[in-house]
């Protein structure tokens, strides 16, 4: 009995010890070879688009036969992400994961928009509901670009929906508005600096849109086709889907 009970003691042991050790414990030296595994990373992300570190990871090699050890990828293992700008309608590039200062090899994604994006600057887009109300507050920032003087988009809503109040709210200062519409559920919008008055120049609100919600369910607003004027000519941000 008391054999048995030792016997059993030396396996709990043995799998405690070997649970313990994990990828923390490998040295470089101990280290053949590292890859990402399939299945982690994309082939194809669009602008602005974060990876999903939820199954990312790599396989370690170790030396002398000695096995394989599966490590999670961490944001900060990887270098040569970058999905904030990109040629339309894709540019290819490549990242890698370091780990314990050993690289994997290349992987190739691309970044894929409608419009080439060369800024960093962007539209922002925050939405509420208030009551029967369906608010989009749009704001900019504009990181690189030293001023603005005009910004247009086009609004898709779900028209089912949806009622545009055609009113905006706290427009900025100064600035004037054109909207065009074409078919129902979509218009056109301008805001521009009008004659006399100062351009934009630090990270700011625009105005705010109104719908009026008319049925109940789930909606979508959509804005595109953005494009911003400064002094060097127009440039195109992203494309914002609310829902």
């Amino acid at each position: 009995m008391k054999k048995t009970a030792l016997i059993l003691l030396m396996i709990v042991f043995t799998i405690v010890a070997l649970s313990g050790c994990g990828a923390k414990e490998i040295r470089a030296d101990d280290i053949k070879f590292i890859e990402i595994r399939a299945g982690s990373f994309k082939t194809e992300y669009g602008v602005d688009e974060k990876i999903d570190f939820t199954n990312v990871y790599i396989v370690i090699t170790l030396k002398d036969n000695k096995g394989e050890v599966v490590e999670r990828v961490t944001s900060e293992m990887v270098e040569g992400f970058d999905t904030s700008t990109t040629t339309a309608p894709m540019d290819m590039r490549a990242m890698r994961v370091k780990f314990k200062g050993l690289y994997t090899t290349m992987w190739n994604y691309v970044v894929s928009s409608p419009y080439t994006i060369n800024t960093k600057a962007r539209l922002q887009a925050v939405s509420e509901t208030v009551e029967n109300k369906y608010k989009v507050e749009l704001s900019l920032t504009l990181d690189e670009i030293p001023e603005v003087s005009g910004v247009q988009i086009e609004v898709t809503y779900d028209a089912t929906r949806l009622d545009y109040d055609d009113e905006l709210e706290d427009i900025l200062s100064g600035w004037d508005t054109v909207k065009t519409s074409t078919k129902t559920g979509t218009f056109n919008l301008l805001l521009y600096a009008a004659p006399g008055t100062q351009p934009l120049t630090s990270d700011g609100k625009l105005t705010a849109l109104v719908f009026d919600i008319k049925a109940s369910g789930t909606f979508f607003v959509q804005i595109k086709n953005i494009h911003i004027s400064f002094g060097e000519g127009d440039i195109y941000l992203p494309d914002i889907i609310l829902s």
